[in-house]
């Protein structure tokens, strides 16, 4: 299914739903992008990242500072 017809998933919290909403107009972004994008400081945004990566919600891409993410 094209990225731009897919369904934001009913599993997601409200600021999980504002993330995938940032990455699917941006189609891949890293743990700053989404820091600046939310006004969360780096830690928080990684906890936040890691479980959507869990859950299936976004894929990762690189390690360390060269860590993207986008749907999958």
């Amino acid at each position: 299914t094209p990225i731009k017809d897919r369904k934001v998933p009913c599993a997601a919290t409200g600021r999980e739903r504002e993330i995938l909403a940032f990455v699917k107009r941006s189609e891949m972004v890293s743990n700053a992008d989404v820091a600046m994008f939310l006004g969360l400081g780096p830690d928080r945004v990684k906890e936040i990242l890691r479980s959507m990566t869990q859950r299936g919600l976004l894929v990762r891409l690189g390690e360390k500072k060269g860590t993207r993410y986008r749907l999958p």
